[in-house]
C-alpha cells in the first residue's frame, strides 16, 4: 500500500493560495488524494488547468462530505468559483453556512461582493469599511493578500474606481512580497477589468494584462495564460498596434480558448468584464450580468477588421 504523506487542511489550503501549479502539483503527488487537503490540492490543479467544472464539483462533494473544522477552507476556495460564474445566491448560500474566526474576513469580504454585483451598494460598503477597520488587526499576509483581491472586486462592483485599484496596489504589494505570482493574476484582472468598463485607460489596462500574462506564465496558470493570450491580441487591435499584432502568437485569437478553458473560473471571471457581461453601472437594481459590450473603444472599428482577419 503506498504511503502518502500528512498534510494538513491548512497547510494545503495555503499553498493553493501561494504556490505555483508545479508546487501545488508536487505537493498533490505526495497526498491522500481522499483527503480534505488531497481534494483542495487536486481542484487547484485542475483549475490552472482550465478544468473549472471538474474543480468545482470536487469542492462541491467536499463541502458535503469534510468535518465542519475543514469546511470552511473548502468554502473559501469553492464560493469564488461560484461568484466568477455569476452564480451569486448559491455562493451566498454557501457562504451562510459556514463561521470560522480564522476566515471569517474572507467570508465577509466574499459576501461584500455578492451584496454589490446585487446592486447592494450601502450594504457592500458597510461590509467594507467594517473589513478594512479589522485587517489593521489580522497577522496572516497570506489572508490578508485574499481580502485585498475581494474588497477590490467589490470596489469594481460598487463602482468605486479608486477603492479597487488602492486595493489591488495593496494586493500587488503583498503579493510581490510572498512570490504568490499565481494569486496576483486575480489582482491584475480585476485591474484590468476595472480600466477597461470604468476608467476607459485602455494603456492602463494593457499594462495589467500584460502583467497578467507574465504572472500566469511564472505560476504556471495555463488557463489565466491562454485568456491573456487572446486578451493581449485583441487590445493591440484597439490600440492600433500593428507590431504587436503581428507578432502575436498564431494560436492567440478571438475564439483560440478551448471549451475546457472557456469554462475555466480564472477565465469566467475576466472574460465577463472583457465581453462588458457584468457591468458595475448597470449592476445596481438588476440581478444578473448583462451581455453586449462595456463602452465603445476607441478603434473598435479596426479590431473587428483585425479579428476578421485572424479568422
Amino acid at each position: 500500500m503506498e504511503a502518502f504523506a500528512s498534510i494538513s487542511t491548512s497547510a494545503a489550503f495555503y499553498a493553493c493560495a501561494l504556490g505555483s501549479y508545479d508546487d501545488v502539483k508536487t505537493m498533490l503527488a505526495r497526498a491522500d488524494r481522499t483527503s480534505t487537503a488531497g481534494l483542495l490540492l487536486a481542484a487547484t490543479v485542475w483549475q490552472c488547468e482550465g478544468d473549472v467544472l471538474r474543480a468545482e464539483s470536487t469542492l462541491r462533494r467536499a463541502a458535503d462530505t469534510v468535518s465542519e473544522g475543514e469546511r470552511p477552507y473548502v468554502v473559501d476556495m469553492l464560493a469564488p468559483m461560484l461568484i466568477s460564474r455569476g452564480v451569486f445566491a448559491r455562493a451566498a448560500m454557501l457562504l451562510g453556512t459556514v463561521r470560522s474566526p480564522t476566515l471569517e474576513l474572507g467570508r465577509a469580504a466574499l459576501q461584500a461582493v455578492i451584496d454589490a454585483a446585487n446592486g447592494a451598494v450601502a450594504s457592500s460598503e458597510d461590509r467594507a469599511t467594517a473589513i478594512r477597520d479589522a485587517l489593521t488587526h489580522l497577522d496572516d499576509d497570506v489572508l490578508r493578500l485574499r481580502v485585498h483581491q475581494r474588497l477590490a472586486l467589490a470596489a469594481y462592483w460598487r463602482r468605486d474606481t479608486a477603492d479597487a485599484l488602492d486595493n489591488v496596489a495593496e494586493g500587488l504589494r503583498a503579493a510581490k512580497l510572498l512570490g504568490a505570482h499565481r494569486f496576483s493574476v486575480t489582482l491584475h484582472s480585476v485591474a484590468y477589468a476595472t480600466h477597461q468598463t470604468c476608467t476607459g485607460d485602455v494603456e492602463a489596462a494593457w499594462r495589467h494584462a500584460t502583467a497578467l500574462a507574465e504572472q500566469a506564465a511564472i505560476g504556471g496558470d495555463a488557463s489565466y495564460r491562454a485568456w491573456a493570450r487572446v486578451t493581449l491580441y485583441e487590445l493591440a487591435a484597439e490600440r492600433g498596434d500593428d507590431a504587436e499584432l503581428a507578432g502575436a502568437a498564431p494560436g492567440a485569437v478571438p475564439g483560440a480558448i478551448s471549451g475546457r478553458d472557456r469554462g475555466c473560473a480564472a477565465i469566467g471571471l475576466a472574460r465577463r468584464f472583457r465581453n462588458g457581461a457584468q457591468r458595475p453601472d448597470r449592476a445596481q437594481g438588476h440581478r444578473g450580468p448583462h451581455r453586449g459590450r462595456a463602452r465603445a473603444v476607441p478603434g473598435a472599428d479596426r479590431a473587428r477588421r483585425a479579428r476578421n482577419r485572424g479568422r
